[in-house]
């Protein structure tokens, strides 16, 4: 599967990062061209510490919608085959609907708080907060292709 974006440098034109889908992600928003050391920003990645709470709450909710759609389909297929025919039980088809929503909607947790984890720790490094704001301060060029 082709990239979708590719972040060159725009010093020595060298590809820094590829993405494959363009989603907001919290991560370093700036990345080092190991080329020539230039910085060239991420569109897509923010720090958890500079995301409004509109961007956290959404951030979250896209990272667990596709688990929480999967979580639905036991008891969606529990009363498509069983419940609806009149031979089920409605105990079981709400254990199943929020057993399955709970375990699932679990599964993404982890790996939030693992990078609210790493994007607090780059945050309490004041070299990096600053290389933020210096970049902050230039117009980010993104090359796409």
């Amino acid at each position: 599967m082709a990239p979708a974006i590719e972040l060159r440098c725009p010093a020595c034109t060298e590809i820094v990062v590829r993405c494959r889908r363009f989603r907001w992600t919290v991560g370093r928003p700036i990345e080092e061209c190991p080329k020539c050391r230039t910085l060239v920003g991420r569109p897509s990645s923010h720090e958890w510490d500079l995301l409004g709470p509109g961007g956290k709450v959404s951030w979250i909710a896209d990272l667990s919608t596709p688990f929480l759609v999967v979580g639905l389909v036991p008891a969606l297929a529990y009363w498509v085959l069983v419940f609806r025919d009149g031979r089920g039980d409605l105990g079981v088809l709400v254990t199943l609907l929020c057993a399955g929503l709970t375990i699932l909607a679990l599964l993404p947790l982890s790996r939030a708080l693992r990078a609210i984890r790493r994007s607090r720790a780059r945050m309490a490094d004041p070299m990096y907060r600053a290389r933020l704001l210096e970049f902050g301060r230039r117009t980010p060029s993104v090359g796409r292709s």
